[in-house]
């Protein structure tokens, strides 16, 4: 199996664990704001200013769109511009949880970096660096300001995957420790059927079936 599929099963098991747990751990917290349809996009890098040492945000072709993860039209890019401005809230101390990040970003708030996973180059080179969930850190000045993520990914997915929340970080921590324990369960029962399902095929000595069976078990 080459190295991008074994990637893409553990992407499936990780992000098909969080959501089988999440609503679970959500628990319809109103000090937790779940974040949903309030995107624009830009495919391919933006223009960066030298002399200013910053990205030129400010472009006319922004698009709208209401899934962070693989909007129309990629053509083939391995960058993804995506902008959003939050909710006012009266959190004391505001941050963003994402569930996983497909592959490599940095955020921007006032041209300002607030936050980076993996390193990205001025020319758009960067390397798979693990799918972790993710808690960025607001400043207390963000109202009505767009937040910017440059996101970089060679692999089919590309963008922000899973559930986008906003709340304090002591609500969001919490809710991550819940789905923590109980996720790890669930991978592992999910491995272990697969497992068993084509250790029996193959006794059997019905490979296609175990294979198949296996793979589907993974996949779930």
């Amino acid at each position: 199996m080459t190295k991008k599929l074994w990637l893409m099963v553990m992407r499936c098991l990780v992000l098909g664990a969080f959501a089988a747990t999440s609503a679970c751990a959500y628990e319809h917290n109103a000090d937790i704001q779940k974040v949903d349809g309030q995107w624009d996009f830009i495919w391919g890098d933006l223009p960066y200013d030298e002399a200013r040492q910053q990205w030129v945000v400010e472009q006319e072709n922004w698009r709208p769109t209401e899934h962070p993860e693989g909007p129309e039209g990629r053509q083939g890019e391995h960058i993804l511009w995506l902008r959003w401005t939050p909710p006012d809230g009266a959190w004391r101390d505001p941050h963003v949880y994402i569930t996983s990040i497909d592959l490599t970003a940095q955020v921007f708030i006032d041209h300002q970096m607030i936050y980076h996973f993996g390193y990205i180059s001025n020319d758009g080179n960067s390397e798979f660096a693990g799918w972790p969930w993710h808690l960025i850190a607001l400043p207390s000045d963000y109202s009505q300001k767009f937040i910017y993520f440059r996101v970089f990914s060679d692999y089919p997915y590309i963008g922000l995957a899973g559930d986008i929340l906003i709340g304090n970080q002591s609500e969001l921590l919490s809710r991550v420790y819940r789905l923590g324990f109980s996720g790890v369960l669930i991978v592992f029962a999910i491995v272990l059927v697969a497992l068993i399902c084509m250790a029996l095929g193959l006794l059997k000595r019905m490979r296609a079936v175990a294979m198949a069976t296996g793979t589907f078990s993974l996949n779930l």
